[in-house]
């Protein structure tokens, strides 16, 4: 897909109610442990607290919030299913299991505890944003919804853009896909994925100059280098200016000599031949479709993963390919690693 980090202070954790200067202590010592990166010792504090207070749901929904940092995601179920049993309609523990299922890739409980905190509490931009994970994960065509609700209360959620341009994308709305990926550029310039993004919705509508200006932004980034240069060179070749196609494919050369598209392109420009509309090298490792009527080659990636088993952009590729299958999981764990980033910005803060 063409496979998220954002602190939102009003989806923090409900203040503490008045306690025992030990139990003040202990918080604030847990607290204090988990920002130097101290977890046995936050947890070994929780874990006391939670002896002396165990029918206090909120104490152990925290201590379960330390053991998904912590990739311990048996005992975090462990914490927030006790916590779910002291108080059964508390949204936000059924977020954090939803959290923990996507973790473990249960799509189908991860969806069904999303989906129960979106019932309890819909204004929930976590839940929300997690469901509309889940659902775009699967295939489901409301992940755009969920992901326009998010846009919705929180405009400035560049993650949140991001992933609906992608969905715009797959589904051929090039022009719609183009204002979520300016937007997330524009949220996060630093963005390199969101940049890729942006210049291959603006090559699918044939908008080269600013296509290559969006490609342009990621060149100095060396992972990704390659893959920028490769699009610049098809954006002039598809306009007919072959030297300066060629120039370019053979810098992509010079840094991977293993691209064979950018090998072919660039024999076929010395040969001056074009090569057909249709023309695949599924030799490459880089090679993903998503370019349906287009020009040819048309290769498609996730910035964010170097990795070219994680293709971006929707096509209708087969999985192994690097085609929608791929793509999806590489956007999956992107959110994940976006979620785990704002659940972990809750803990210790005032509101719920």
């Amino acid at each position: 897909m063409l496979l998220m980090s954002l602190t939102f202070a009003s989806w923090g954790w409900t203040e503490f109610p008045p306690v025992s200067h030990r139990r003040e202590s202990l918080l604030q010592d847990a607290l204090e442990h988990r920002g130097k990166g101290e977890y046995d010792l936050a947890i070994e504090n929780y874990q006391k607290l939670s002896k002396e207070n165990p029918n206090d749901a909120k104490l152990i929904r925290e201590l379960g919030v330390l053991y998904f940092e912590t990739n311990n995601y048996q005992e975090a179920l462990n914490s927030f299913g006790r916590s779910l049993e002291l108080n059964p309609n508390d949204a936000e523990t059924e977020y954090n299991l939803g959290q923990t299922y996507l973790g473990m890739n249960d799509l189908s409980r991860a969806r069904s505890h999303f989906e129960r905190a979106c019932e309890l509490k819909p204004e929930h931009l976590g839940a929300t944003y997690g469901l509309g994970l889940v659902l775009d994960a699967t295939g489901d065509p409301a992940a755009a919804q969920m992901f326009r609700k998010v846009i919705a209360k929180d405009p400035q959620m560049a993650d949140a853009h991001f992933h609906l341009g992608s969905i715009y994308y797959g589904t051929n709305r090039y022009l719609e896909a183009e204002n979520e990926f300016q937007q997330a550029v524009t949220l996060q310039p630093a963005n390199i994925s969101a940049y890729y993004n942006l210049g291959l919705a603006r090559i699918q509508q044939e908008k080269w100059e600013s296509a290559r200006e969006a490609f342009k932004q990621m060149l100095e980034d060396s992972a990704m280098r390659p893959k920028a240069l490769y699009q610049i060179a098809f954006s002039y070749e598809a306009q007919g200016f072959n030297e300066e196609a060629a120039q370019y494919y053979e810098e992509v050369i010079l840094l991977d000599p293993s691209d064979l598209d950018a090998q072919e392109h660039l024999q076929a420009l010395r040969e001056h031949r074009s090569l057909p509309r249709d023309a695949v090298n599924e030799e490459s490792a880089d090679f993903s479709d998503g370019w349906q009527g287009g020009a040819p080659n048309q290769r498609t990636y996730d910035a964010m993963f170097p990795d070219p088993s994680y293709e971006a952009g929707y096509g209708q590729q087969e999985s192994g390919m690097g085609g929608i299958n791929d793509a999806k999981g590489a956007l999956l764990q992107s959110g994940i690693s976006m979620l785990t980033q704002m659940l972990s910005s809750k803990m210790g803060s005032k509101d719920e």
